[in-house]
């Protein structure tokens, strides 16, 4: 005895939506229909969906479903793309879970790139928008080094920098960007990158100076700014 569309859509645990859908994009074979009107699903209708159901839970999608026609197993050559397809994929969202433990671990921001989370109580909220800039041009030899750099607590000076107003006059300026030129000279040797950091960038150098420059002047105020001149200069 025939299935109407509902009893083989329960049957087969999809939805009658579902094989309206596998019809219009021709993946399931019409049925005939009764004088009523009514659709006639045969075995074969139901062995087809239970076999669309089952490809799709191994990761099929329906496009490759349908490239399949009807045969009756998948060719091995498909299996072994799709088995390394869902590895990455495992890869990937197991690199995102350890991300996730270590932001709930370090109570950090979720707005971080990957691997910062354990520096995240060393920086303000400036530092965490210029490492989200930074990420679009260091590559991961470069992001490793800021990493490291983060990993010791602000000194004095750069949380005073960190707060400096924007009408601090010459004289807090100057002894400010003495300070700071003098703790991040070996910084700065050490790590060549940090002086042109469009260097290693994949991005055009045009590119790079305006990032940084749309960026510097919009998360940092003139007498921050003027203190990064000295510093850069020094």
């Amino acid at each position: 005895m025939p299935w109407s569309t509902r009893e083989i859509a329960n049957l087969a645990g999809t939805a009658v939506s579902t094989i309206r859908y596998y019809h219009s994009v021709g993946l399931l074979e019409m049925p005939a229909r009764q004088p009523n009107g009514y659709k006639d699903y045969q075995v074969r209708h139901l062995v087809r969906l239970l076999r669309i159901r089952r490809l799709t839970e191994l990761g099929m999608s329906l496009e490759q479903i349908a490239a399949l026609g009807d045969e009756d197993e998948p060719p091995q050559d498909a299996l072994r793309i799709l088995e390394a397809e869902l590895a990455a994929s495992i890869e990937r969202l197991q690199l995102v879970r350890d991300e996730l433990s270590r932001t709930l671990e370090h109570a950090a921001p979720a707005g971080l790139p990957p691997g910062f989370s354990g520096v995240a109580e060393n920086t303000t909220v400036t530092d965490r928008a210029m490492l989200l800039v930074y990420s679009l041009i260091l590559g991961p030899d470069e992001m490793a080094s800021l990493r490291a750099m983060l990993a010791a607590p602000p000194t004095p000076d750069q949380l005073e920098f960190a707060g400096l107003n924007e009408d601090a006059d010459e004289a807090t300026r100057a002894r400010l960007a003495g300070r700071l030129s003098a703790t991040l000279r070996p910084v700065r040797a050490e790590n060549p990158w940090t002086l042109e950091p469009g260097l290693g960038s994949t991005r055009s150098p045009d590119e790079v100076r305006r990032l940084l420059h749309e960026a510097f002047a919009t998360l940092y105020n003139s007498a921050q700014l003027d203190v990064l001149a000295r510093v850069r200069h020094a």
